[in-house]
């Protein structure tokens, strides 16, 4: 006997497809609500990030996106120094590598290092999954920098980024921190130079410092060409503190080439650029004077 395949009835082909596409439907309001939760998090509207993210969480069975919106409010809390909140919270994360990253982020945002590494100090993060054993190198580096334990800072931070992958702004961190260490100035040159190399950070906080430190050394050993090419890495668009600090670096420049006119143009022109870091706004001011 010839068994025929059963074709499905309709009724059946309409519930999957419904199925299907109410799951469809799920992720991608799912996705929706992360990226508004994301949004208020990069504003720093911390609270209502923290609930968004809680909120979210609630609304996913997925183990390890739980996991991420939970980790994502106890950076929210830890912003607001609402530590034990925070470390509260980390403790419903239920993969253990995402919730130890988590409490690894709570003991630096409070200022406990030593805490860090008493919970961590015989962690083998080798064994830890890739998208964080970057993370966890990276923490307890740190943690070990700021405890003045240079020796295992300098093994944990230089792990850190052998593994951190594409996150560059983990690597120039960990880049400036190794230069902190670097007790030659030439050794201390090429690890500050491998951040102005990173992809994608220019607007950020360590590659800027990294621009005005290089260009400082060359503005000090007369290599200005190098000078002038650091300095023009740094973004045209910058406003504010930065753009006050670019200014004046390359009111320096102009100075140690012997123009003087271009040089207080600089200076003057930093001048009107209102922040609060009075120690960059006295070294204007007395390079200004030195000219007169």
């Amino acid at each position: 006997m010839v068994i025929k395949p059963r074709i499905p009835c309709v009724k059946i082909i309409i519930a999957l497809i419904a199925a299907i596409l109410s799951g469809a439907d799920l992720f991608a309001d799912y996705a929706a609500k992360y990226l508004v939760a994301e949004h208020l998090f990069i504003q720093r509207k911390n609270d209502e990030a923290r609930l968004a993210f809680e909120a979210l969480a609630g609304a996913t069975l997925e183990p390890r996106a739980r996991g991420q919106c939970f980790s994502m409010a106890v950076i929210a809390l830890a912003r607001q120094k609402k530590y034990d909140e925070a470390m509260q919270l980390s403790g419903k994360i239920k993969d253990p590598y995402l919730a130890a990253g988590s409490r690894m982020t709570v003991y630096l945002a409070k200022g406990a290092p030593e805490e860090l590494i008493a919970d961590f100090a015989g962690e083998n993060m080798d064994e830890w999954p890739e998208y964080l054993n970057h993370h966890g190198y990276f923490s307890r580096g740190k943690a070990y920098y700021l405890l003045r334990d240079y020796d295992n800072a300098a093994d944990d931070l230089a792990k850190a980024i052998e593994l951190a992958g594409c996150n560059n702004i983990m690597k120039a961190e960990a880049l400036q921190l190794l230069a902190n260490l670097a007790c030659d100035p030439g050794k201390k040159l090429e690890l500050t130079l491998k951040i102005i190399d990173l992809k994608g950070i220019a607007d950020s906080h360590f590659y800027l410092e990294a621009v005005m430190w290089i260009t400082e050394v060359y503005i000090r050993k007369n290599e200005f060409a190098g000078a002038e090419k650091i300095l023009q890495s740094a973004s045209p668009g910058l406003e504010g503190y930065w753009k006050f600090r670019v200014l004046s670096r390359r009111g320096d420049l102009e100075l140690a080439r012997g123009n003087k006119a271009a040089a207080k143009e600089c200076y003057s022109h930093a001048l009107k650029i209102e922040h609060q870091f009075k120690p960059f706004i006295d070294h204007v001011k007395k390079q200004l004077e030195g000219m007169e």
